[in-house]
């Protein structure tokens, strides 16, 4: 891996995460994907301390990105600024204040977020609340891809793609209760699906497995509809950005934060059977009509994120001599 002193590293701890991908990118950092095989919790969490130690050494960036949860990963990192000044940007993901698997490390990550370290979120509300407990917060939206059209096939007629990861916050029940509602379409889901889940689906749904980024592109920018739901509040939709850069349909959860950035590009659903199957018809039938207002919105939201990118970076650079502070 290349020195980094004057621009700095984002680190993550998943095999790989478009977001911290893309924000790194835009931010002239270097993206760092650390993911243990290991199944023990504890295992895991010592191999990447260890690693992430190693990568933090090895490269003495001045500037660390870092996608939260988990809070080990923010605790590693502030323990190197005892001994190298340095400026933490927290991406803090909605699980942090909501999720109940971490949200009791809400107060701890507040703690350990000093004056100088920024806590990126995706809108007004959560960075609010950072605010309230004393930490910078800036709201910033995940860069849009940018893979061109052409690069990929045709749009492929009836075809939904359901992004999952599994989460406690997916309504995948209903999502697949929807598909059975709505035999004529073919539903794929991509992830690691549960056994209980596979059991559960009906003839016209398929599962992906784990896809390799290249094919998981081309199935996003392939099809007429892409689903992205979520039940817990302040949510954005990482597969309903994307669904916006490939100029597809999209289906998401009705929350003000997802109907302001997306407006009227977007059809929005409770997480009923019944609402997601209308909504997804309704998407369907005017997908065609759809893609111009989808463009046009995309790239208005590329020049708001470099924007947005250009003042965060001048607010850490005015940062560096107050590291650690």
């Amino acid at each position: 891996m290349k020195s980094i002193n004057q621009t700095g590293l984002f680190i993550s701890w998943i095999g790989y995460h478009g977001r911290s991908d893309a924000v790194a990118t835009m931010m002239n950092y270097t993206p760092v994907f650390v993911e243990p095989t290991q199944k023990n919790v504890l295992f895991k969490y010592a191999i990447s301390c260890y690693r992430t130690v190693g990568i933090l050494r090895a490269n003495s960036p001045r500037v660390v990105a870092l996608m939260l949860p988990p809070i080990p990963l923010l605790l590693i990192v502030r323990l190197y600024g005892w001994f190298r000044p340095v400026v933490i940007i927290a991406d803090l993901h909605t699980g942090v204040f909501l999720n109940p698997k971490w949200r009791w490390a809400l107060p701890a990550t507040f703690k350990l977020l000093k004056k100088s370290d920024i806590a990126l979120v995706t809108n007004a509300e959560l960075k609010q609340w950072c605010e309230r407990a004393g930490v910078a917060g800036f709201a910033l939206h995940d860069p849009l891809p940018s893979a061109p059209q052409e690069i990929f096939g045709t749009k492929k007629r009836n075809t939904v793609v359901v992004p999952l990861s599994y989460a406690n916050d997916e309504p995948v029940l209903e999502i697949l209760k929807a598909a059975s509602l709505t035999p004529s379409l073919t539903w794929y889901f991509t992830g690691r699906a549960p056994t209980s889940v596979a059991a559960a689906a009906p003839a016209n749904v398929i599962f992906t497995g784990f896809l390799e980024q290249r094919d998981y592109e081309t199935l996003i920018y392939e099809s007429s509809v892409i689903v992205a739901l979520t039940v817990r509040p302040h949510t954005m939709q990482r597969a309903a950005y994307e669904a916006l850069a490939s100029g597809t349909a999209i289906v998401t959860s009705d929350f003000p934060e997802l109907r302001e950035y997306f407006g009227t590009c977007a059809n929005y659903t409770a997480a009923q059977s019944d609402s997601i199957a209308d909504a997804v018809v309704e998407a369907q039938t005017g997908q065609d009509a759809a893609l111009k207002q989808l463009s046009g919105l995309a790239q208005d939201k590329r020049a708001e994120t470099t924007e947005a990118i250009e003042t965060l970076l001048k607010i850490i650079d005015s940062r560096l001599d107050g590291a650690n502070v």
